[in-house]
């Protein structure tokens, strides 16, 4: 099972997604190999309302933390809007262990490969328009522990 999982998550990172690292602290190294938005090959990643959107990235915290939290954006005329449905959600039930198995907490270790993965619907309330969004996994301090942003464009 453990071997299925890691062939599945290097298939999954053959066909990245063209994102952008954030100006923080945390780098994600080799940025565009670890990130894979399902069905975005190029920009603008073409989001359908009315379905499911799945998101998986490698991570390496460079502290350790105990808690992780979902914080996504969509900027909307210049301003930082929450992506309803996702933003502020608690982000250690998406988080697993190289090897493949989901954690049972969210202690992470400082230097230590973790995989996110993540799935949300596209709501029909969201706007059609094309925006950059913002997706970093914050600890309880407030700090990124990682972070990236995509050029996306909801569509009907």
């Amino acid at each position: 099972m453990k071997f299925i999982f890691v062939l599945l998550s290097i298939v999954a990172y053959t066909s990245a997604t063209p994102v952008t690292q954030c100006d923080d602290e945390n780098p994600i190294q080799n940025l565009t190999k670890m990130i894979q938005i399902e069905g975005c090959d190029t920009l603008p990643c073409l989001l359908k309302k009315d379905t499911f959107l799945k998101v998986s990235f490698k991570f390496t915290p460079v502290k350790s933390v105990k808690g992780l939290k979902n914080h996504v954006t969509a900027n909307i005329l210049g301003s930082k809007l929450p992506f309803v449905g996702v933003d502020g959600g608690d982000a250690c039930s998406s988080i697993y262990n190289e090897s493949g198995t989901k954690l049972n907490n969210c202690n992470l270790e400082a230097g230590k490969n973790y995989f996110y993965k993540n799935s949300f619907e596209i709501f029909k309330i969201y706007p059609t328009l094309k925006t950059v969004v913002h997706w970093s996994l914050v600890s309880p301090d407030g700090h990124d522990v990682t972070c990236f942003e995509v050029l996306v464009k909801i569509v009907p």
